[in-house]
């Protein structure tokens, strides 16, 4: 008898997909014990206007993660025909020149 996984044959054993490890449960049930919701305490921080703007835009980016999808970072390193891709950036006049 072989030892340990053939390919192509189905998974055997092992937790169930979906089920939490041990400690993902114990600290998900501790915070039920303490009435403590991460995500809750996460939206009043992102929506109180008394705290500094560039903390709050970093609580919604992290919020974000719970209702999109989270994108694939593409590189671009070769043009169709092989050659380097080039990027050219026209930026305007700036503002108080205007």
């Amino acid at each position: 008898m072989q030892a340990g996984h053939q390919p192509g044959a189905p998974k055997t054993g092992g937790r169930k997909q979906g089920v939490p490890n041990k400690r993902t449960a114990a600290v998900a049930e501790r915070l039920r014990e303490l009435h403590c919701d991460p995500l809750e305490g996460l939206v009043r921080l992102a929506m109180d206007e008394t705290l500094d703007p560039t903390l709050r835009g970093r609580l919604y980016c992290e919020l974000c993660k719970y209702v999109y999808p989270q994108r694939k970072a593409v590189e671009h390193s070769l043009a169709e025909d092989g050659e380097p891709v080039k990027f050219t950036i026209n930026i305007g006049e700036p503002r108080d020149q205007l």
